[in-house]
């Protein structure tokens, strides 16, 4: 009778002690999870603040880690449409003057600094899609740069940029490519042995020397600055999606919403009528 007694005590301390366990588990889990979650809401607001859609991953991502439902607004965020401005209505593009300037500033620096600069303004490529250029990718009879295509699930897609005749010479002339293109050694060796952090740098050199500023002055600003050029010359959609290697027309639709010559023609003969 007392065996069993003391067994029966001791399988309910035994108990009372697993429970307390639980409970400070269970407690320290939901502290954490309290923790994630307002990580996760500071994060989202501050790429709320900065339009950063890194940012706003990352906030989804802890939220999902805490254990606790998405919000109607995180959920949309992940899908945000392309835009030319960033949340704070920056302009990312440069504009005609400003294009003027770079390519003065540009003019200034050294040979493989200058060609750098006007490669990425005139074909549209991303700073890694450059930086990887070798002198296989140019057909000079087509004037013509093969770039790689980076951001696309299927690899190998190249897509070729027409430039400028007096770029394709200039090029031609600082790097040798036509007598590397027959040689299998150099062929395939990049002209710009930079990081990305130099090319960065020595870019943003030259936005300083033209006085940009701004989400404009980077390689990614170039790149939209292409678009917009493009679109403003009438150049079909389908070619400038084709030349910026963008897999959606949509994407590449947000160049048409630059005001262009076409469209201040319009407002000049609302402006000749007395309307403003």
């Amino acid at each position: 009778m007392r065996a069993n007694l003391d067994k029966s005590i001791a399988c309910e301390t035994l108990w009372t002690i697993m429970l307390q366990l639980w409970r400070r588990k269970r407690d320290k889990a939901c502290d954490a999870s309290g923790n994630a979650a307002n990580v996760a809401h500071s994060r989202l607001r501050k790429s709320a603040e900065t339009g950063s859609s890194d940012e706003t991953e990352l906030s989804i991502r802890l939220q999902r880690e805490a254990g606790r439902p998405l919000e109607p607004a995180m959920r949309t965020t992940t899908h945000t449409e392309p835009t030319l401005h960033t949340a704070r209505g920056e302009r990312k593009y440069l504009t005609a003057a400003e294009r003027v300037r770079f390519v003065a500033a540009a003019e200034s620096q050294p040979t493989a600094v200058r060609l750098f600069c006007l490669l990425l303004l005139w074909s549209g490529g991303r700073l890694s899609e450059v930086l990887s250029v070798t002198a296989n990718n140019f057909d000079l009879d087509l004037g013509a740069v093969g770039l790689k295509t980076l951001k696309r699930r299927k690899r190998g897609v190249v897509r070729y940029v027409p430039l400028p005749p007096d770029l394709i010479r200039e090029l031609d002339d600082a790097f040798q490519i036509q007598r590397r293109q027959v040689d299998p050694e150099h062929g395939h060796g990049r002209l710009w042995c930079w990081s990305r952090t130099t090319a960065w740098r020595r870019l943003k050199e030259v936005m300083d020397a033209a006085n940009i500023s701004g989400p404009p002055a980077s390689p990614k600003g170039l790149r939209h600055t292409f678009g917009v050029a493009a679109f403003q010359s009438s150049v079909p959609p389908h070619l400038v999606q084709r030349w910026l290697g963008h897999a959606s027309p949509r994407t590449t639709a947000i160049y048409g919403d630059v005001i262009g010559p076409e469209e201040r023609e319009f407002a000049r003969r609302m402006w000749s009528l007395g309307v403003a």
